[in-house]
């Protein structure tokens, strides 16, 4: 047999079709469709249409979604969705680029089979958007509580593609109420005296330099420091000529600091839920937020913002859906305020630290099971600048000034183009809507 590009697609498309029968779980009993009480008025308007959807969806019976590795975060709230409705989730998991290549060879033979895509920004943004394998997200909504953009921080819908349109964030992650809140200490060897002391970066380096360890240079959850006018370029350039330890491995981090090989440490996300699990079994270490909240110490340096929380906390939507009236009441009830609320309520089951999301519904949404240093603070105007795709998109560039400000600041090499550097990219910053 002459196997074709053609015949590879079609028995990738079988594949799926086998994969997505063996995900799949029992159908659940549905809730009844809303009804008119027996002599009240006939539903109206919203009521009516909500109805309508509800029953056509159940007719429909499934609703079929493609996730990478943030897809397990939202799964619960598909289960919950669907255990209401009466309506069969199955989710088909895989890393992003495995997804967009099942994807695309479906769609070149024609055959869509997918309702709802889970990805990372750079798969969505790279490969599907331009293949035309996602559409757009404004169409399906209509729910009131949905399309009432003054219920929505900032006052509008967020989108993480260049057009607004495709890549709908609902959830996301809020970072730096102080500048030193991502600082972790072993308790054993640095007193709440001394943390109270602490009024900026500089304060923390001059005491603790010669016992800190901290995430490579390389790494990306660094690049929002970029926009931070407390930790930009010029703290680059100082921190870096200090005698700080520079790891990529989060657990060594954790380790370390537990261990007692050093007395601070500067924690990411990753290296933030390791320090958190180890504090939560006991051992010494503690986070500066988780103080400074206890004992109402002001923020110092203070930069808040609202970044992305990744593929569990925005979707995309597919086209020719097979389950078009699933599909629209989905993302409907999604980011309605019932959906919102499960998602906080739901997200990070079982987990330890809890999750950091936050809604972006601005109405009041319940916090759940958003851990405390995560939430959003009322009446707090959060930095936006890397909700926008413009500010994602500077993120390489970025990483490598940092890279040529500490090969400088080691002696490694001199790298002339870097005063050049920094003044594009806060060229290109300053024109980036949210940027305060």
């Amino acid at each position: 047999m002459r196997w074709t590009r053609t015949t590879v697609a079609v028995v990738a498309v079988s594949l799926l079709a086998l994969l997505l029968a063996a995900c799949g779980t029992a159908a659940p009993t549905p809730t009844p469709t809303p009804k008119s009480e027996p002599g009240a008025e006939p539903l109206t308007g919203f009521e009516a249409e909500w109805a309508a959807l509800i029953k056509a969806a159940q007719e429909e019976g499934r609703l079929i979604v493609s996730g990478s590795g943030g897809v397990s975060e939202i799964a619960p709230v598909y289960r919950i969705w669907g255990e209401k409705f009466g309506i069969r989730v199955t989710i088909a998991r895989g890393s992003g680029g495995e997804n967009a290549d099942r994807m695309l060879a479906e769609q070149s033979v024609g055959r869509y089979t997918l309702d709802m895509v889970h990805s990372g920004a750079g798969t969505l943004a790279e490969r599907l958007m331009p293949n035309n394998a996602i559409v757009r997200v404004e169409p399906l909504l209509f729910h009131p509580e949905v399309i009432d953009k003054s219920l929505w921080y900032g006052g509008k819908i967020w989108f993480r593609d260049p057009e607004n349109a495709f890549m709908l964030i609902h959830s996301a992650r809020v970072i730096q109420g102080s500048g030193l809140d991502d600082i972790w200490f072993n308790t054993d060897l640095v007193s709440l005296e001394e943390l109270e002391t602490w009024r900026g970066y500089r304060d923390v380096y001059e005491m603790f330099e010669e016992s800190m360890i901290d995430e490579s240079p390389s790494s990306t959850s660094g690049a929002t420091a970029f926009f931070d006018p407390f930790r930009g370029p010029e703290y680059w350039e100082y921190i870096y000529g200090k005698d700080i330890f520079y790891t990529n491995d989060p657990r060594f981090i954790s380790d370390s600091l537990a261990k007692g090989a050093f007395k601070i440490a500067l924690a990411s996300s990753t290296s933030r839920r390791e320090l958190a699990s180890l504090r939560n079994v006991g051992a010494p270490v503690d986070e500066y937020h988780t103080v400074r909240l206890e004992r109402g110490w002001p923020a110092h340096e203070s930069f808040p913002v609202l970044e992305p929380s990744g593929s569990g906390g925005s979707f995309a939507v597919a086209p020719n859906q097979p389950h078009p009236n699933a599909t629209k009441l989905w993302v409907n009830w999604l980011l309605s305020r019932e959906g919102m609320t499960t998602v906080q309520a739901t997200l990070g089951e079982g987990e330890s630290p809890p999750h950091d999301r936050v809604s972006l519904r601005d109405d009041g949404i319940p916090s759940g099971q958003t851990d405390p240093a995560f939430r959003r603070e009322p009446g707090v105007v959060y930095n936006t600048v890397f909700m926008n795709p413009a500010a994602a998109a500077m993120t390489q560039d970025i990483i490598q000034l940092k890279l040529k400000i500490y090969e400088r600041a080691r002696g490694i090499v001199d790298h002339p183009d870097i005063d050049e550097l920094k003044s594009e990219l806060a060229e290109r910053a300053q024109a980036i809507e949210g940027l305060r």
